[in-house]
């Protein structure tokens, strides 16, 4: 198996992963099953239904960052 190869920058920061291909499909597979399906059409059903308005993800971060 190829071994996992890092990208670095010109001050030897890493900034980037290539990992094998059979490698990153097992770590999708791994990651699916963190949120449950039930739970996720849980979520779907709440957003179907919310309110108001909900926020999108950039204006989630920008609120987290004015928090911190």
């Amino acid at each position: 198996m190829t071994k996992v190869q890092f990208i670095s920058n010109e001050k030897g920061k890493a900034t980037g992963v290539v990992v094998p291909i059979k490698q990153w499909e097992a770590i999708q597979n791994e990651l699916n099953y963190l949120v449950p399906d039930w739970h996720k059409e849980v979520v779907r059903a709440r957003v179907a239904n919310a309110d108001e308005p909900l926020l999108s993800w950039d204006e989630v971060k920008s609120s987290l960052k004015r928090r911190i």
